[in-house]
């Protein structure tokens, strides 16, 4: 075995990488909600422990759609679960953009 074969083949596998990139969006989403509570809370008179519990419920939900859209997923397989997600959610925006 020649020294670059050694060097290719001790790279993470492609779904460490996958697993790795699916943490860094879903901490995004948590660092992009993080910094606007405080002005929320200003703007609405909400008090510490409602703000609070406004961040929890955010992460407690966002859990509970991970559980069930993994089960989906596992289910339909990923790429039918992406083609229908991408609908239902193409649906609701053109719903949304309707009604206003």
């Amino acid at each position: 075995m020649s020294s670059t074969e050694s060097i290719k083949n001790e790279g993470l596998p492609s779904s460490a990488w996958l697993l790795f990139i699916a943490i860094i969006a879903a901490l995004m989403g948590m660092g992009l909600i993080g910094p606007v509570l405080p002005t929320l809370s200003t703007q609405l008179g909400a008090s510490p422990s409602e703000v609070t519990l406004l961040y929890s419920s955010y992460n407690i939900v966002m859990a509970i759609g991970a559980l069930i859209t993994g089960a989906i997923s596992t289910r339909l397989g990923l790429k039918k679960s992406i083609t229908h997600w991408n609908y239902y959610n193409w649906c609701f925006c053109s719903y949304c953009r309707i009604c206003n």
